[in-house]
């Protein structure tokens, strides 16, 4: 398989190292893989620090495209435009991979050749790096019910998904209307047209919220919430169970 790794930047030279060194520390066969930066011509060491990367890599396939800043899901379809490859996914740029886990998953993925979508779990760290919790652990989710719910309401992120460019090709690009949730819109309406999808319980990836992260003020809230939200959901089906035996029971005495 070949795959697009997308790395969008600006002024990210406080965590870009860290995140080029986990791309370099995956051991990939370099005819498979390409790595793309769409940089929003950064004004700090951004660009010394890629160009650095891709001189001492000149075997691999890396590609920098650099353009006045139009919003983050104007760069991710200038991405999909500029991705050559049949899978694509995200790496944001203070976001790293765990050491030498791509192979197995891609390994996984050439198993099951026929999805459109895969999905996996990434740790969510702080700024240096301690983790905080896993995403998504919504247990249930990832079983039969995950067909139904992800068409409802987005669960997955773009940092932990890969999917094939032809989901691009065949509904449209990311809505750049949207500031922060033009992702988990795109994914709900794929599901809606019921593309196969499948889960892979391993963490791939580190998703670092910090200050100035544009999810940290939505994420960590909705993993702190979780055991509450499946408590409610549990709360839910017992209170039907309860009213399906207390039916039963009327219509058996009757008998």
């Amino acid at each position: 398989m070949k795959l697009s790794i997308i790395t969008c930047t600006y002024n990210s030279e406080k965590y870009l190292e860290k995140c080029i060194e986990s791309v370099k520390n995956q051991n990939l066969n370099n005819s498979i893989y390409e790595h793309i930066f769409i940089d929003w011509c950064s004004k700090d060491n951004t660009i010394n620090i890629i160009n650095k990367y891709k001189s001492e890599n000149i075997d691999t396939n890396i590609k920098v495209v650099q353009k006045e800043p139009k919003g983050i899901y104007n760069a991710m379809n200038t991405w999909v435009n500029n991705s050559i490859w049949e899978y694509i996914t995200f790496l944001n740029s203070d976001d790293y991979y765990n050491d030498n886990v791509l192979n197995n998953y891609l390994n996984f993925v050439e198993n099951d050749w026929n999805k459109e979508l895969y999905y996996w779990i990434n740790n969510i760290v702080d700024n240096e790096g301690n983790i905080k919790t896993e995403y998504p652990n919504k247990w249930i989710y990832k079983k039969w019910l995950n067909k139904y719910i992800l068409a409802m309401a987005c669960y997955i992120f773009q940092s932990n998904t890969l999917y094939k460019k032809s989901l691009h090709e065949k509904y449209w690009l990311y809505n750049e209307n949207l500031k922060l949730v033009s992702d988990a819109e795109f994914f709900i309406k794929v599901a809606k047209w019921k593309i196969s999808n499948k889960f892979y319980d391993k963490i791939i990836a580190n998703f670092r919220i910090h200050d100035w992260s544009a999810s940290s003020s939505t994420l960590l809230q909705e993993t702190e919430n979780e055991k509450v939200r499946i408590e409610i959901f549990w709360k839910f089906i017992w209170n039907i169970m309860n009213s399906l035996y207390k039916i039963l029971k009327i219509f058996l005495i009757k008998q």
